[in-house]
């Protein structure tokens, strides 16, 4: 079974896309379940304004009893009328409408809109189960186990006092919840599910009679008929079906649009004659009638223009908009936030807090430095360069320069004050319209964080204004919501203070951001010891942990900006208010750690580093706290792993005596933590276990006249740029050369499932016999190609190979396996293991993502690839190859090959949403045709130049810029939509 196409809100994500045909007739085409694409549910602004544009034009066949043809709509609603035809929308196909009968039929009809009462939270578990049932997905006993499992919504009351829940709307039982709760982000699946009987009776009745139009959006419902008597019929029948049904489910009968139906429908349920109750109530029924009639030849109470613009804000990209567009878009935002748009075109709260997410966005790009300002600092700059010769300048030359200079500096602080004055009057501007919008809508969270945010991103100094406004709350007695929104400014601020160094320790960061983020942390500083306090009396669980947090946070960044002159007064301002909400410093010991913050310092100490750490080694923040992490403490020891170079002595010692020994595949992270250290070395092959000893053996030397990968890119490192042995060329050669081994006759591609880069072995001639010169090359392509391809028959002494098994090392990092849910094919794992060995080649360097070395992290956080792609040079080929290995899109298409019925699919059907993607390989005999394809598109665009240097022309595609980019968030968390 599966929901009707009348139902639009909380929708498995599926691609869909608009196909034309010669006659430019657009088809919709639906592509199979993903999940690489991050999406669960299809967007909002996608399903919304579809929902209502279907609406629209039902109406207009309803009066025209017929389908629209194309003549009669614009090319969005061609393209809408596509989709219903493609899902099987009945209001859509040809003869469902009663042909007219009358030729002089008016063009009225009626519609209402209704609500269900507290929707997930009245809806009853058993009826999601029963839904699911219903529709054939509960035949294996373990999807209901998991199922039943996952509704049972337990509440843990520790640290809540009786007065955080006094207000809290829809009561609850203190020991669980009944229905689904509705932040839950599976919420609108499993509440899709419970009204699916509720559903297939509503079509079932919809065919049958031919005179209603229903539609639903999660709990939003349109119903469109073709007189006033019927309108209200149907919904006094859809009560009673929710009563019958006993989902849960039940009208709102405060939420009726237009709201004069809602008292008329009132009497209606009382069960008196229709005719009787017109003639008694004649003006309540005049209101009602007319208030839901509605022209459906030009339905325009249905049409919404706001969903379309607020679809275009989210769609369009700031940072390539002029000044004159940024402009208008604040205008527009401005707009959003404050009109008086009707509910039933979007809720007024989910659009203040959009357009606030926005404005937030927005504003940052605005205060950069205008054009005015970075003129005057650039003719300043170039005077100053040309300051006169000391030995040859005049008097007058100097004199000259030096009132030059003076005006120069006078006009650059004239701009920078304009521009100062222009920026203080924008954010405070900005900040009002924030401010008023949570005054209207207080019980908007979303709006609450945004205002922080904004705060934040822009460095306004709004931090008093929130305090004022949490004191306002209290005085018109919501005591509740001010000490709510205590603890998440806490909590807030804690990660914004985090986010907020990272700007300032980029090394790209532009002057405006790191401005703003100084100010921000400035305007923290200030904060009083009591203004983000509650009284002991009301203190939660979520008061504590926002409390720590924030205190916390506060000590990573005093000991961040400590070591930076200009900053270490704000530094030790920071590390005193720290004081004021936890009490703990660096230095601390575990036990002093664990009793004032609930956790050890290690715990803190990788919060941190997930906003502060570098691939090139810890933060000054994890510097501070990892001397004094407890690794009697499993999550101390789990914390010190990501840099393993740097592990402590004593978490070393903690590694030896260990009795659980660490599995073999963490040999490669020890290897990492010996390093050259022989004591360690000796040490670790002495425990005698496997992991440690595996670990030094693979840090002896290669056998003879061979070296590891580990050696070759530290060595070729050193070659000139356009060495032929550090091109994209080559890195292709040495995968082939495993490849080709692993699959020919004598040899198993299980071998595969050993690369590593300290376990890959290349001749060492490859770097004796041409020596490295970093200034340039003697080493031509041709010598080269000829030299790595060697095909005499003693090849096998000069091509890539495996180190033996018993040197080897095991990375659980490299090669990875799944200990849950359906294990990882072999092919895979090889395909992902060798797209690894490539992409380190390429960059000349096989690092893993710091994250990594915290096991289970390898199978939660992706490769960085968009990072690491856009600083490599290589071809489209090539550039596709590792997106064919490595990307998520092509794994998730091999996999829709094995299993086609777990993605929606068809048995032995190509899926067609991969004509762009890059080559699909289902194997290594696959991956090596395309590497031997792509080197021999390289070779075609090898040359030399003066003095015969050797040069590799790159051909690439502009279609390929995307390769590495699936997954990615193009606004990093900053600002984005509340209405997806």
């Amino acid at each position: 079974m599966t929901m009707e196409p009348w139902s639009y809100g909380n929708r498995l994500y599926r691609p869909a896309w608009y196909e034309k045909d010669e006659a430019s007739i657009s088809t919709l085409e639906i592509g199979p379940y993903r999940h690489a694409s991050g999406h669960l549910y299809r967007k909002f602004q996608h399903s919304w304004p579809l929902f209502r544009r279907h609406i629209t034009l039902t109406a207009r066949m309803m009066v025209l009893r017929r389908q629209l043809r194309r003549d009669e709509m614009d090319e969005s609603d061609q393209l809408a009328a596509a989709t219903a035809e493609r899902a099987n929308l009945a209001y859509f196909t040809r003869g469902f409408w009663p042909e007219k009968a009358a030729p002089d039929a008016k063009s009225d009809l009626y519609h209402a809109s209704i609500d269900l009462k507290q929707f997930y939270p009245e809806l009853k578990t058993e009826a999601v189960v029963a839904g699911l049932a219903e529709a054939g997905a509960m035949g294996d006993p373990r999807i209901l186990e998991l199922v039943n499992g996952m509704l049972n919504f337990q509440i843990d009351m520790a640290g809540m006092p009786d007065t955080a829940l006094e207000h809290v709307e829809p009561p609850f039982l203190k020991s669980g919840i009944k229905g689904i709760p509705t932040g839950l982000f599976v919420a609108g699946f499993l509440a899709n599910a419970a009204m699916l009987p509720v559903d297939k009776i509503v079509a079932k009745k919809v065919d049958e009679q031919r005179n209603i139009a229903h539609f639903r959006f999660v709990d939003d419902h349109t119903v469109i008929a073709y007189d006033f008597e019927t309108l209200c019929d149907w919904i006094a029948w859809y009560e009673q079906l929710l009563i019958d049904q006993d989902i849960g489910a039940k009208i709102n009968p405060d939420k009726y649009d237009p709201p004069s139906l809602a008292e008329w429908i009132k009497l209606i349920k009382m069960g008196r004659p229709f005719s009787d109750l017109r003639a008694k109530k004649p003006d309540l029924y005049g209101a009602a009638v007319r208030d839901t009639r509605l022209d459906g030849k030009n339905p325009t109470k249905l049409m919404t223009k706001t969903l379309a613009q607020v679809s275009a804000i989210a769609a369009a990209d700031i940072h390539i908009l002029d000044d004159d567009d940024l402009g208008e878009r604040l205008k527009m935002l401005e707009w959003l936030l404050l009109a008086d748009i009707p509910e039933r075109e979007i809720r007024p709260d989910t659009r203040a807090a959009f357009a606030a997410g926005q404005i937030a966005s927005l504003v940052p790009v605005l205060v950069q430095e205008a054009d005015g300002l970075v003129d005057a600092e650039r003719a300043l700059a170039v005077c100053r360069l040309r300051q006169p010769d000391a030995e040859r300048a005049t008097e007058a030359d100097w004199t000259q320069y030096k009132e030059k200079l003076a005006r120069l500096i006078e006009e650059r602080k004239i701009c920078l004050e304009r521009h100062d004055e222009a920026e203080l009057a924008l954010l405070n501007r900005c900040f009002a319209l924030l401010l008023q919008s949570l005054r209207e809508h207080p019980g908007k969270a979303r709006l609450f964080y945004r205002i922080h945010q904004y705060c934040r991103m822009t460095g306004h100094r709004g931090l008093d204004a929130i305090i004022e406004w949490l004191k306002e709350s209290r005085t018109a007695g919501h005591d509740v919501w001010a000490d709510y929104y205590i603890a998440l400014s806490l909590q807030i601020m804690a990660s914004g203070i985090l986010v907020t160094m990272r700007r300032i320790e980029a090394p790209d960061a532009l002057r405006s951001d790191t401005k703003a983020a100084i100010s921000h942390l400035e305007d923290i500083a200030t904060l009083g010891a009591k203004d983000f306090h509650v009284h002991p009396s009301r203190e939660t669980w979520y008061h504590a942990a926002g409390r720590r947090e924030f205190g916390v946070a506060l000590i990573h960044a005093a000991e961040m900006l400590a070591p930076r002159t200009e900053y270490a007064a704000l530094a030790r301002r920071l590390a005193e208010l720290s004081q004021s909400y936890t009490r703990v410093l660096p230095g601390a010991s575990a036990d002093v750690w664990l009793a004032e913050t609930g956790q050890t310092s290690g715990v803190w100490a990788h919060l941190a580093e997930n906003n502060l750490g570098r691939d090139e080694g810890p933060s000054a923040a994890w510097q501070a706290l990892a001397p004094h992490f407890a690794f009697d403490h499993r999550s101390d020891i789990q914390a010190a792993r990501r840099y393993p170079e740097w592990l402590p002595a004593a978490g070393w010692q903690q590694l030896l005596a260990a009795r659980e020994p660490l599995p073999e595949n963490d040999s490669a992270w020890l290897s990492e933590v010996i390093g050259d250290d022989v004591d360690k070395r000796a040490a670790a092959q002495a425990t005698g276990k496997n992991a440690f000893t595996r670990a030094a053996r693979s840090l002896e030397p290669a056998p003879k006249n061979w070296m590891t990968i580990t050696e070759w890119t530290r060595s070729v490192h050193a070659c000139n740029p356009f060495d032929p042995r550090r091109g994209e060329w080559t890195a292709l050669e040495i995968t082939a050369q495993l490849l080709e081994e692993a699959t020919s006759a004598d040899g198993e591609e299980a071998m595969l499932d050993r690369l590593h880069p300290n376990n890959v072995l290349l001749p060492r001639q490859w770097v004796t016999d041409f020596p490295c010169c970093r200034e340039s090359t003697d080493l031509s392509w041709e010598t080269w190609r000829h030299f790595a391809q060697n095909t005499d028959n003693t090849h096998a002494k000069h091509r890539a190979r495996l180190r033996e098994p018993s040197t080897s090392l095991a990375d659980y990092r490299y090669t990875i396996e799944s200990k849950a849910g359906m294990p990882i094919p072999d092919a895979e794992r090889r395909l992902v293991s060798v797209g690894r060995l490539l992409l380190g080649l390429l960059r000349n360097d096989h690092a893993a993502p710091r994250i990594w070395n915290l096991r289970g992290n390898e199978l939660i956080f992706q490769l960085p690839r968009a990072r690491w792609f856009e600083t490599l040079a290589i071809s489209s080929p090539t550039t596709l190859i590792l997106a064919g290995c490595l990307g998520a899109r092509p794994a998730e298409t091999r996999a829709i090959a094995r299993q086609p019925s777990l993605f929606g699919w068809r048995d032995g059907v190509s899926p067609n949403d991969a004509t762009f993607d890059p080559p699909l390989f289902f194997g290594s005999t696959d991956l090596l045709e395309e590497i031997r394809h792509a080197q021999k598109i390289l070779e075609d665009n090898q040359l030399a130049v003066a003095r015969n240097q050797p040069r590799q022309l790159i051909p690439f595609r502009l279609s390929d810029f995307a390769a590495g980019m699936e997954g990615t968030n193009a606004n990093d968390g900053e600002g984005g939509s509340d209405a997806e």
